[in-house]
């Protein structure tokens, strides 16, 4: 093999491996699936505080999202969704139900993929 052809066969794998390598990009629906596995993870310490916290972050930043959300398609059904997952974490906190929480999370996490997707 030519030292030409190994040299381009040695960057193709090298430009290969570093696409691979990198994170895929964060977008706003990660973001808020990262805060609700971070809700649930602290209802399960029962660290209701910090809970508290990142529920209040993920409401913002679905107000940020949402106008967004509302143009696609099925945005509508989703976001009544979301807000509805939204809702039942903050009465599963206030409740002091970390099994709740939990669910309430795992529902949030699933529209939220189901966004992702579409977006």
């Amino acid at each position: 093999m030519s030292t030409r052809i190994s040299a381009a066969l040695a960057a193709l794998v090298l430009v290969c491996t570093t696409a691979l390598a990198s994170p895929a990009p964060k977008t706003a629906y990660s973001t808020m699936t990262t805060l609700a596995q971070g809700i649930d993870a602290a209802a399960e310490r029962g660290d209701w505080v910090s809970a508290n916290r990142l529920s209040r972050q993920l409401h913002a930043a679905w107000a940020d999202e949402r106008p967004e959300t509302l143009r696609g398609i099925k945005g509508q059904s989703y976001a009544q969704s979301f807000d509805a997952s939204l809702k039942w974490i903050s009465s599963a906190i206030a409740q002091r139900s970390a099994r709740n929480v939990h669910d309430a999370a795992r529902n949030a996490e699933k529209t939220l993929h189901e966004l992702e997707e579409r977006a």
